[in-house]
């Protein structure tokens, strides 16, 4: 089964409409996930070969402002190049019980950053192995085209905040911190043709 958190490489889509316009495509291009133990660091990246589409209803978003774009990620997409790390990362986001990363967005804030219109950070609501947490990312964004650009975004967590524990190796010697930075980048687009960038 393939499946796998928080880009965002090809895959993750939405889709909506703008009054007026083409349909608009929220496209999570790519997603990692950094953190440290006491004697190293790691990344997870989330693989680009298993792609996924999430549409939305092609509603005016003037009446339904509080809709949030929801990008479903496998936890088992994600690889680090340590197939024992991968395997410990897994069973600390519980897998096989919840193999999803959930995160979420509020659309209205996308289209207002398409639009062109700054906001001063973007709230991420984040799922981990069943509990859901609001954090705030730092952004910045590139314009590519008239009718695109690539917003690259910034964020940390703890896993506690998530009643993950942070795992251990060889009986303590080698912790995982609580800490993670995790990068993404989302397109935003109002080409049909985004899916397929």
């Amino acid at each position: 089964m393939k499946s796998f958190i928080l880009t965002l490489l090809i895959g993750f889509s939405a889709l909506i409409t703008l009054k007026g316009q083409e349909p608009v495509s929220f496209h999570l291009q790519s997603l990692n996930i950094h953190g440290k133990t006491n004697v190293n660091r790691f990344t997870f990246s989330f693989d680009s070969s298993i792609t996924h589409q999430v549409k939305l209803n092609k509603d005016d978003p003037s009446t339904s402002r509080n809709e949030e774009v929801l990008f479903k990620i496998p936890v088992k997409a994600f690889h680090s190049g340590n197939k024992m790390m991968r395997k410990d990362f897994q069973e600390l986001l519980k897998a096989s019980r919840y193999p999803y990363i959930e995160v979420a967005i509020e659309k209205n804030k996308l289209l207002d950053i398409l639009q062109g219109i700054y906001l001063s950070d973007l709230q991420l609501d984040i799922s981990l192995a069943g509990h859901t947490r609001a954090v705030q990312s730092q952004y910045d964004i590139r314009h590519e085209a008239s009718d695109r650009m690539l917003l690259e975004g910034l964020t940390s967590l703890k896993l506690r905040q998530f009643q993950l524990k942070p795992p251990q190796r060889m009986m303590g010697l080698v912790q995982v911190k609580n800490s993670i930075l995790i990068n993404f980048d989302i397109v935003l687009s109002q080409e049909k043709t985004a899916f397929n960038q």
